[in-house]
C-alpha cells in the first residue's frame, strides 16, 4: 500500500486514514528563520534519512533568540508529512500561508512575521518523527 506522499503538496497525517502506522518515539525539532528557503532545502537534504517517512507539525516562535520552551506555544498546523524528496518550495509557500493565516486569525500586526536577518526576530520550529506504515 503506498502513501498519500507528495513532494508537490502538503499531504496531511489524517490522509493516511485508519491504516496502522507506528510512530517512532524520538522526536527532533528543527529551529528556522522565516522566509529562508536555503534552511528549509539544507534540512530535508542533511537531516532527513533517504529511507524515511516524518510526521512534522510547525510553531512559531516571536522571538527565536528569546526561544523558552515553557512559553506559550502557537502551533501553525495539524500534522503533516514529509521525506528527504519533499520539495523546500512547497513546505515553505505551507509555512508562509500558515503565518499569514495566523497573522488574519488573531488579528496580530503584520510586523509579528517580519523578516529577519541576523537569527533573531520571528521563526518557525519545524517538530517532526519518524513514522513507519
Amino acid at each position: 500500500m503506498y502513501l498519500p506522499l507528495s513532494i508537490n503538496k502538503i499531504s496531511y497525517l489524517k490522509e493516511i486514514g485508519q491504516n496502522t502506522i507506528y510512530v517512532d518515539s524520538n522526536s527532533e525539532s528543527k529551529m528556522l528563520c522565516l522566509f529562508n528557503i536555503n534552511e528549509i532545502s539544507d534540512f530535508l537534504t542533511w537531516e532527513l534519512d533517504i529511507n524515511n517517512n516524518y510526521i512534522a507539525t510547525i510553531e512559531f516562535i516571536p522571538d527565536i533568540s528569546k526561544y523558552d520552551i515553557d512559553a506559550p506555544q502557537m502551533i501553525l498546523s495539524k500534522p503533516f508529512l514529509i521525506n528527504k524528496f519533499s520539495s523546500s518550495e512547497t513546505i515553505m509557500k505551507f509555512i508562509d500561508e500558515r503565518l499569514y493565516y495566523m497573522v488574519d486569525y488573531y488579528c496580530l500586526d503584520d510586523t509579528v512575521i517580519l523578516d529577519n536577518k541576523n537569527r533573531s526576530g520571528p521563526g518557525v520550529i519545524l517538530n517532526y518523527t519518524k513514522f513507519y506504515y
